[in-house]
């Protein structure tokens, strides 16, 4: 019986892992794609959508695209897997956060964004990508 169960918790474990890493991979597809919009949108508009350092949103959905996108795997801190990981919360790296609340609300606001390119002027959906 020993034996069996040990098969069923490396099983359960593998199956965890598996669920784990498709999540992992999702978001990094949604950070990459969200990314794209928002910098195919802003030049769109030509507007800015942060300052380094403010700390919005967008600068740390810019900066989670970037390192989901160009990171070293020989560089990882000791113990570090990769530079992202993924909680209940959000997405999560040792330099910044952006919670899934976070995603849905920006998420929504680029809809908004996109809906008004095709006939409203660039002032307009400037401020409107900003109320976030």
């Amino acid at each position: 019986m020993s034996g069996s169960w040990h098969v069923l918790q490396q099983l359960r474990m593998f199956n965890i892992l598996q669920v784990t890493l498709r999540c992992f991979v999702t978001w990094k597809v949604v950070s990459l794609r969200f990314g794209q919009g928002l910098e195919f949108s802003r030049r769109a508009i030509d507007t800015k959508l942060f300052d380094k350092g403010d700390g919005s949103v967008y600068e740390r959905l810019n900066w989670i695209y970037n390192v989901g996108r160009h990171f070293d795997p020989q560089a990882l801190p000791s113990g570090d897997l990769h530079r992202l990981w993924i909680t209940n919360e959000g997405l999560h790296s040792r330099e910044y956060s952006l919670t899934f609340v976070e995603v849905r609300d920006a998420l929504k606001s680029l809809a908004r964004m996109v809906d008004k390119i095709a006939g409203s002027s660039p002032g307009v959906l400037a401020s409107s990508l900003k109320e976030t």
